[in-house]
């Protein structure tokens, strides 16, 4: 909705003078013209403009000026810009004698919008143009806004009360169609009462046997669409069991063929694992002494726990371990299967992770295979897994470990049955 601090222009268009000018005629003279706002129509104006006009301008503009520096701003702080009514006075004169020239009482809510420019259509005399935030506005022509000299607001009053009376007509003339609307349908209702009981009941039997064939059609449809569905279904079911036994025994040759490479591949894989575990035989070479003594590339390494295994010194025990341990690693490798516990072959300085104990940290999972600088519990611990490891590896295999004590001999075997390493 429009207010007063929505407008930004005013402008007037074909004004009819009523006053003395100087001059032959109104082209060689100049008409100053000033507008003021007001509340009411006996109120102060509420602000005021002066536009002087040039000779240059003065056929254009002399009757059709315009006001565009209009603000909502320069208006009193006082003043409720938020009001849509309020009246237009505009002034014309010479010399600085200014007489009323237009005077307007102006609804912003009622006036018709005229387009975002001003057009050069004709326009009735003493037209005021209001330019708003939005486009230019004028008087809608079934309103009349013009207020004369005297004040004539009657006219404004007959034409309100000649609506309300237009609208107080036609809705008696509503009332009353309802009214008749309500005595048929009264009329109606005492007919249809009136009706016996009889004619009642076979009509109810009459719409009962209706429902009940619509029901039957209703059935006999959706069961002719079943069976329409189950003919499909099973000519599509007789068309795939055709072409199924085809189908199966082309599945049946190509799992035959699939089931040749697989065995081929296993037989492939394990000629390349016997050679790989005769390799690591070569490269890390058991003996067993006519005295019983294991020895793993030239280097003694009795069973666990054993007298000579607390007997031997502290670098040759390192050395078989590391051994052992590079070499139980590398079975593994070749089997392809992961050991539990985690060895890291250094050689002599070889170690052994128990990730399966808990609350303790990272580095304190860490066993050594090695006693130099190490605690004999810690080494021991390390030397249980290495065999556990083993024990792993034969039951892979499908061998028991009776002894995990004998590291060498439990290794030897495995060599020696799964992969036929001398």
């Amino acid at each position: 909705q429009h207010r007063l601090r929505h407008l930004r222009s005013i402008s007037a268009r074909n004004i009819v003078i009523k006053l003395p000018i100087h001059g032959d005629s109104l082209v060689d003279s100049l008409l100053e013209t000033y507008f003021t706002l007001h509340t009411d129509s006996n109120s102060k104006g509420t602000y005021s403009s002066n536009a002087i006009i040039h000779c240059s301008h003065l056929k254009r503009n002399t009757v059709n000026p315009t006001w565009s520096s209009f603000e909502p701003t320069t208006l009193g702080q006082n003043l409720e810009t938020a009001t849509s009514s309020f009246v237009v006075r505009v002034w014309g004169g010479q010399g600085g004698r200014f007489y009323l020239l237009i005077e307007w009482s102006v609804d912003l809510s009622g006036l018709k919008y005229l387009g975002e420019q001003i057009r050069t259509s004709h326009h009735k005399p003493n037209t005021l143009l209001f330019g708003l935030v939005d486009g230019y506005y004028g008087a809608n022509p079934d309103n009349d806004f013009h207020l004369n000299g005297t004040g004539n607001i009657y006219q404004i009053l007959r034409l309100c009360l000649f609506i309300f009376y237009c609208r107080l007509c036609t809705l008696q003339k509503a009332i009353r169609q309802t009214e008749i609307s309500v005595l048929n349908v009264r009329q109606m209702i005492e007919d249809k009462l009136q009706t016996t009981e009889k004619s009642l009941q076979q009509m109810a039997e009459r719409e009962s046997l209706k429902l009940r064939v619509k029901l039957l059609r209703e059935e006999l449809i959706h069961k002719h669409a079943t069976i329409h569905k189950g003919t499909n279904t099973s000519c599509a079911t007789c068309h795939l069991n055709s072409s199924r036994p085809l189908i199966l025994y082309n599945i049946v040759l190509v799992c035959l063929f699939l089931r040749e490479n697989l065995v081929k591949l296993k037989a492939q894989l394990n000629i390349r694992r016997r050679q790989l575990a005769s390799e690591l035989t070569h490269i890390y070479p058991i003996i067993e002494l006519p005295s019983k003594e294991m020895l793993i590339c030239s280097v003694r390494l009795a069973n666990s726990e054993s007298e000579e295994f607390y007997a031997t010194d502290d670098e040759t025990l390192s050395c078989s371990l590391g051994y052992a341990c590079h070499l139980v690693h590398m079975i593994s490798k070749v089997l392809e299967l992961p050991l539990r516990y985690t060895m890291h072959p250094m050689g002599s300085r070889s170690t052994i992770m128990d990730f399966t104990i808990d609350k303790v940290a990272d580095r304190d999972k860490e066993f050594p295979l090695h006693t130099k600088g190490k605690e004999k519990i810690h080494f021991f611990y390390g030397v249980f897994l290495l065999n556990k490891n083993i024990a792993q590896l034969r039951q892979c295999c499908g061998l028991g470990t009776p002894n995990l004590r004998n590291t060498l001999p439990n290794i030897k075997e495995l060599l020696a049955t799964k992969f036929r390493a001398r």
